[in-house]
């Protein structure tokens, strides 16, 4: 008898790489030859004083070394800005004094996993220091991620479930600019059923009725039907959830 193959999503797929992207930056693998690691070793006070938030300690350091300002100080070629935006909303002074120094041509900067600092925002729900980034540089909000996974800061937002900064960057993203690449709108409404972000997703679809049906990746439809069981009409109701929760249909 064929064994069944469970349908995955690509959202599950991008999620999956998103989170290992993200997570490499504090979690690298070990893979790099010994004297390649030498040279980071350097910056390990830099990286100690970007965790902690200690700007003095990190603004004497780029006096001494400006190519640390822009350039990565990790293994995972994460800069100091990937790094204090990971650390989350108490680190946001760090965040804001690194934008004012950098040029805004180094916020694209990306790490080894492909991700800008706004990926990585969006991916953690950073939401304040999404702002800081796409109200210093708007473009960012339309650069894919380079690496494993290639999807927009809203699809991290998305398939990471952080809704609070999923609807900040909806707010500032231009959704005919998303909409132009039909694979990447309809794998972001993948991501939004995926997190159980319906009503969002249902605004997108209304929208742009024709990604209901898209075979990329899935048909919205189909994958909205596989999760019946998150909405109380598609569950399995006793007398008196029932009477509580009618089904009219």
């Amino acid at each position: 008898m064929d064994q069944k193959v469970p349908l995955v999503s690509s959202s599950d797929k991008l999620k999956r790489n998103a989170v290992a992207g993200t997570s490499s930056s504090i979690y690298p693998e070990n893979t790099e030859p010994m004297q390649e690691k030498y040279k980071w070793w350097r910056y390990i006070p830099l990286l100690k004083a970007t965790l902690r938030g200690d700007w003095k300690t990190a603004e004497n350091f780029f006096q001494r070394d400006k190519s640390a300002l822009t350039g990565p100080i990790k293994e995972t070629g994460d800069t100091a800005l990937h790094i204090a935006v990971l650390v989350g909303k108490e680190n946001i002074h760090f965040v804001e004094k690194l934008v004012e120094q950098m040029p805004v041509e180094a916020l694209t900067s990306t790490n080894f996993s492909g991700q800008t600092p706004l990926h990585v925002a969006a991916a953690i729900g950073n939401t304040k220091a999404a702002a800081i980034l796409a109200g210093k540089h708007p473009p960012l909000l339309y650069i894919f991620a380079a690496g494993a996974v290639k999807a927009l800061p809203i699809h991290y937002a998305a398939m990471l479930a952080r809704r609070d900064t999923l609807l900040y960057l909806l707010e500032v993203t231009r959704d005919d600019r998303v909409a132009v690449n039909e694979t990447s709108c309809a794998e972001f409404i993948d991501c939004l059923i995926a997190a159980n972000f319906f009503d969002i997703a249902l605004k997108w679809v209304e929208k742009y009725p024709r990604l209901a049906i898209a075979e990329l990746p899935a048909p919205a439809l189909l994958a909205m039907a596989l999760k019946s069981s998150e909405f109380k009409s598609g569950s399995q109701l006793n007398f008196w959830q029932r009477k509580i929760y009618p089904c009219k249909f």
